[in-house]
């Protein structure tokens, strides 16, 4: 096994750094990999490089969900044939990425309860991600929405560093650039966050929260009126 596969299994969350012997694969930039995975019948695992992972709707619009680096999995949801989500994972830049076929995965997982311990814990971390990520593109405007992402990815400085800049962070936020730029210096000069060319500094967390957790609940009254009102009608 080469030094760079067993080096993206040591930093593996779900391994633990236990190498597993599988075949890998070089990705084009925009490459799909989960095509390749469900044809496999595999899990993946990055080895080198960077892949975003996009959430499909029925009108063909996409938004991108995560973005999984070295040592990260995707896929490990979909065993014992459970239904797979509308989703597609595409290479960003060339990457490489490892391919453990799900039959295997559910053998070791039965073999070995630290691995079916840790598998369990990554899901329940996917679901509250999930669920951060649906707060977060539910919100009426791109000024909540930058708040929210913001908030749910600092780090314990308060810290949000760019991960391909502010085109990709209106991507993710399915909201345009202009908008993104408009409100990143709004945010700035209401004295929230501190831009840079590595990211965005918090500075007023209470601030963010207070406008993200205003506007909700001004949506929330709006609904509830207009619920009211198709009642009396």
């Amino acid at each position: 096994m080469r030094d760079i596969v067993r080096n993206a299994f040591s930093r593996s969350q779900l391994f633990d750094g236990k190498a597993v012997e599988c075949p890998t694969r070089r990705f084009a930039d925009q490459e799909s990999l989960s095509a390749y995975a469900d044809q496999e019948q595999s899990i993946g695992l990055v080895v080198t490089g960077v892949a975003d992972i996009w959430c499909l709707a029925s009108d063909g619009t996409r938004t991108l969900l995560n973005t999984v680096r070295q040592g990260e999995c995707f896929g490990i949801a979909y065993l014992a044939g459970l239904s797979r989500m509308q989703t597609d994972v595409r290479a960003r830049g060339v990457c490489e990425i490892a391919f453990i076929s799900r039959a295997a995965f559910q053998t070791m997982l039965t073999e070995d309860p630290a691995l079916l311990e840790r598998y369990l814990t990554l899901c329940n971390m996917k679901l509250q991600f999930l669920l951060d990520r649906i707060s977060l593109l539910t919100a009426q405007s791109c000024r909540t929405k930058l708040a929210a992402f913001f908030l749910l990815n600092r780090d314990e400085r308060g810290f949000v560093r760019w991960h391909g800049g502010k085109d990709d962070l209106a991507s993710r936020l399915s909201v345009s650039r202009a908008a993104v730029y408009r409100e990143l210096n709004e945010l700035q000069n209401r004295g929230w966050i501190a831009l840079s060319r590595q990211g965005v500094t918090i500075t007023d967390a209470a601030g963010l929260e207070r406008m993200l957790f205003g506007a909700a609940k001004e949506n929330h009254q709006e609904n509830n009126q207009e619920n009211n009102q198709e009642e009396d009608e």
